[in-house]
């Protein structure tokens, strides 16, 4: 997390005080991509100064920006009102070099199947143990610690075991047979062995690898 102790959304009543996160931090920091014949190209924006002194782009970044672009009368909420917008990024008029069309073409066929929530009362339990304020994550190494116990791998790591399959070329393994600690085990491989390949590739073209 990055601390962010001003930030104010531990001020809301339904924010997470009764929750083990209380939103005093932010969470997982990730990069965010906007493609755009509104947006410049390859222009990489340092981390946001605003509308606080203490305000960072983050999810609620969305909300704050729609909020902006439409002139709606009050934010949803202090978080949104405290995070920063991304409308200072949007140009006037669409870029002239631009090859990508404005309206895109629906959306292809999901290329993985979703898994609804479990009809079995009982496994709906053991859903909404695994998916309520505490849910696990597989992403950080933190699962097999957060979700001790637990013999199958949760929703969200079955999409990750998916994705990082498809990524990697590897096996889509058994994984109503593996337990969360072991398909955490297996998706944070995974995740090594696609980075690597990407350092590889950037070797191969002359460029610095990330790291």
């Amino acid at each position: 997390g990055v601390p962010a102790d001003e930030a104010p959304c531990h001020l809301q009543d339904r924010c997470g005080a009764q929750l083990p996160f209380d939103f005093r931090r932010l969470g997982l920091r990730t990069a965010a991509m906007l493609i755009s014949p509104m947006v410049a190209q390859g222009v990489i924006q340092e981390p946001k100064n605003g509308p606080f002194d203490t305000s960072q782009f983050e999810l609620t970044s969305v909300a704050s920006t729609v909020k902006n672009l439409f002139n709606l009368s009050s934010f949803l909420t202090k978080r949104d009102e405290w995070a920063g917008s991304f409308d200072e990024l949007l140009l006037d008029e669409p870029r002239s070099d631009a090859s990508m069309p404005m309206h895109l073409p629906d959306a292809p066929e999901p290329a993985a199947p979703w898994d609804p929530p479990p009809e079995n009362p009982e496994e709906r339990k053991l859903f909404a143990d695994q998916f309520g304020p505490g849910h696990c994550s597989s992403w950080d190494g933190a699962a097999e610690e957060q979700c001790k116990g637990l013999d199958h791998a949760n929703l969200k790591q079955k999409r990750n075991l998916r994705l990082l399959s498809r990524l990697t070329g590897s096996p889509v393994p058994d994984v109503e047979q593996m337990s969360t600690g072991e398909a955490d085990r297996w998706v944070g491989a995974r995740w090594s062995e696609w980075m690597e390949q990407q350092r590889a590739k950037k070797r191969a073209m002359g460029g610095k690898p990330a790291k």
